[in-house]
């Protein structure tokens, strides 16, 4: 089982987010050490952009001994196949960049429906019922390869499940629902907006945000 982040630099509305210090940590490292807590991983890999600018990301990578994979920006199909085939793993858990509350809890949930049954896909945002920055997606090497069956667009390449999603009655799918429709808050990092509100929660809280829960931060917004 492997688990890949995808990040890169230059976000439209947030450049270079991946890197920006909460709690004088970036963000990536922040995820990176949240998911540390899983022990079902057999490694995590940032699956960052071949091109020039991401090459703060890879050298951040070097630095802090994390495990960076490149690939191709608009084919991200591609990039996490590649990913997964260099590392030969066949299960993948996906992480994307914005998550730095991402949950081990969920995961741990998911990971186990995951297992018990053979689904070609195990998600929590069909539909979404947790807070966006809190999306998981686990699902078979062998799922992305039977996408690349089909004739697929530019945006379907770029998008990497949305053709799984258009196509569910090709697919095995499994949606982890929270028991309570949190769907409609944010504790993802978009703008700069989202990651000074989250600094301010954090600071309500006085936890390390390695540490915090999301349901910690949601009723530190609900007394706000």
């Amino acid at each position: 089982m492997i688990c890949i982040i995808q990040a890169r630099i230059d976000s439209k509305r947030f450049k270079g987010k991946v890197l920006k210090k909460i709690q004088r940590k970036p963000i990536l490292n922040i995820i990176y050490s949240r998911l540390l807590k899983l022990k079902q991983i057999n490694q995590i890999v940032v699956a960052t952009t071949n091109r020039n600018i991401d090459k703060r990301i890879s050298g951040y990578c070097k630095l802090n001994n994390i495990k960076c994979f490149k690939g191709p920006l608009n084919n991200l199909i591609k990039r996490y196949l590649d990913c997964a085939n260099y590392y030969g793993e066949k299960d993948i858990i996906r992480i994307t960049g914005d998550s730095p509350l991402v949950d081990i809890d969920i995961i741990k949930k998911m990971l186990k429906m995951y297992k018990t049954k053979k689904f070609d896909l195990v998600t929590n945002v069909f539909p979404r019922s947790f807070p966006k920055g809190l999306s998981v997606e686990i699902f078979k090497l062998k799922t992305l390869k039977k996408v690349l069956e089909n004739k697929i667009n530019k945006l379907q390449k770029e998008h990497m499940l949305t053709y799984v999603y258009s196509n569910y009655k090709k697919f095995k799918i499994n949606n982890y629902k929270s028991s309570k429709d949190y769907s409609k808050l944010n504790l993802s990092i978009d703008t700069i907006n989202d990651f000074n509100e989250i600094k301010k929660l954090l600071k309500q809280s006085r936890k390390d945000i390695i540490d915090i829960s999301y349901l910690e931060l949601i009723r530190l917004n609900e007394k706000n």
